[in-house]
């Protein structure tokens, strides 16, 4: 009998190790935003790709700008217009296709969750003031899965300590590839007038290492005029 409930104290240590409820009451408010914002979609999406070399020159640029409409509640991408250095791009070009094909729908909480664990932690590390405005700066480590590998991530995020309206998300990824040296992903957040929280902005700065050079990789992503899908 001793051994079962020694067992039993052990196993209940592991659990509340693994998994601890958020109480932080500025997080929590947020989270409700993002909760209450869920299944938006925006009207139009801009990707801006560009190829620089080490002094930051742009050596290749390429555009590709989609539409979005609600069709019977499911969303319909179109392509409004591409192109690169050498030209207009057709449906046919394999980037475009790419983007056509991306899911613009948020149906998701992402980094706004209630719980830690040993694979999310967030933590209160004080104020900053940014054009302004007071933040929180929150500290954000984490491990996500893509493809069956582990993808570790650690930055931060801001958020307005009047609204709960979250600025900016700053995140260093760890890519699990050779040749990716760096991988640094920004996310940008506003309140749309119809009190949607969303996703203005990602700007994505990769470094690749090649045997005689590297590449330096950038994307930046708008989105505009989200709606309700249901």
């Amino acid at each position: 009998m001793k051994k079962i409930i020694i067992t039993m104290a052990l196993l209940l240590t592991v659990i509340l190790i693994w998994t601890s409820e958020i109480t932080d009451p500025l997080w929590l408010k947020a989270v409700d935003l993002k909760s209450e914002s869920l299944n938006i979609y925006p009207e139009k999406t801009t990707y801006i790709s560009q190829t620089k070399d080490k002094k930051g020159n742009v050596e290749q640029e390429e555009t590709i700008v989609i539409s979005h409409t609600n069709q019977d509640g499911k969303v319909i991408n179109s392509l409004v217009k591409a192109y690169n250095n050498d030209g207009d791009l057709t449906e046919d070009n394999d980037s475009v296709q790419r983007y056509l094909s991306m899911k613009v729908v948020s149906d998701d909480l992402g980094v706004f969750k209630t719980e830690t664990t040993d694979d999310f932690i967030v933590e209160n590390i004080g104020n900053e003031v940014i054009d302004g405005k007071e933040y929180v700066k929150y500290l954000i480590d984490m491990k996500t899965e893509s493809d069956g590998k582990t993808i570790e991530s650690d930055g931060y995020i801001w958020i307005e300590k009047e609204t709960a309206i979250p600025y900016k998300l700053s995140l260093d990824v760890d890519p699990n590839q050779m040749m990716v040296k760096e991988l640094k992903v920004d996310t940008f957040f506003s309140l749309s007038p119809d009190g949607y929280l969303q996703t203005d902005k990602v700007e994505t700065n990769v470094v690749i290492s090649m045997v005689f050079k590297k590449m330096y990789i950038s994307q930046i992503v708008t989105r505009e005029n989200y709606q309700k899908l249901n």
